[in-house]
């Protein structure tokens, strides 16, 4: 697992409808010369991108495409069964990757014996760090805590890490995001990969969940920092809420199934801000 100078890993990337966005990404990934091969899981954009994507002068990248909207864990899957580095680095089609930051956490782990994933850093345009790049386990009580705004009252049951003090270096927290997941390949192997009755959302928090049942851990580095774009897919709002919804009961359900009172009363208060806001965003 040691790290190399050679091209050692393979960038997956799943895009639906994403946008300017997705140039912006490759653009910056076609100047990481660590990575051996990009492997672009079209899970439904335009004929116009498609054909641009097809032109692109990069000769890593290799686009998977014909097999329609499959969601974001099976399109992963998809690209990572193409694809043949010893390392693998899951990345949302609108988070741009800093240079240098795949080698740092490449040589940051080097040493690491158990099984990791590790991340980088995220930062809104406005280079303030985004939130649920560096995450508590995901507990119900997170959850809680986290959609009802209390963080402020409780700051150690928070879900989203991101106010917290920066470490100076590289820390293992319990989870972190999907956005931005570099792994080996035999990381991926032990934990099964993200978990295909995901469609969208959370299949990244049971990722790392898996990951710490078979005493493997996660791994921030604070510097290089991507900045993540987020929300540039042209999806409806109420289809992606309604998949959050879905990945909130699935993902309470297996790590979290008793007591069920609590489990339920917690994925309610979760749907009702979600309706509550996507009403406000109508008006």
């Amino acid at each position: 697992m040691a790290a190399t100078d050679q091209a050692t890993v393979s960038a997956v990337l799943v895009s639906y409808r994403t946008g300017p966005a997705l140039f912006q990404c490759l653009d910056a990934l076609r100047a990481e010369p660590a990575l051996a091969e990009i492997l672009l899981v079209d899970n439904g954009n335009d004929d116009a991108t498609l054909d641009r994507l097809r032109a692109w002068d990069d000769p890593r990248l290799r686009l998977i495409t014909g097999h329609g909207n499959i969601g974001f864990a099976a399109g992963c899957h998809r690209g990572v069964a193409a694809s043949g580095a010893p390392f693998l680095l899951m990345l949302n089609p609108d988070c741009l990757l800093a240079p240098g930051a795949v080698p740092a956490l490449l040589t940051a782990l080097a040493t690491e014996t158990k099984p990791w994933i590790g991340t980088v850093r995220l930062l809104e345009a406005d280079g303030r760090e985004q939130r649920g790049c560096r995450r508590a386990a995901g507990t119900p009580l997170n959850f809680f805590i986290e959609g009802l705004g209390l963080g402020r009252f409780f700051p150690r049951l928070r879900l989203n890490r991101h106010t917290a003090p920066l470490p100076e270096g590289l820390t293992a927290v319990p989870a972190l995001s999907g956005a931005f997941m570099l792994m080996p390949r035999a990381t991926w192997d032990v934990t099964g990969g993200l978990d295909t009755g995901y469609f969208l959302h959370l299949e990244d928090l049971d990722l790392c969940a898996r990951l710490r049942a078979l005493g493997g851990r996660c791994w921030f580095l604070p510097a290089p920092a991507c900045t993540h774009i987020k929300s540039t897919s042209a999806a409806a709002a109420w289809v992606v809420e309604n998949h959050k919804l879905a990945g909130f009961w699935r993902y309470f359900r297996l790590w979290y199934p008793r007591p069920w009172i609590w489990r339920a009363t917690v994925w309610l208060a979760l749907a009702a801000g979600i309706t509550a806001r996507l009403v406000l965003k109508r008006r």
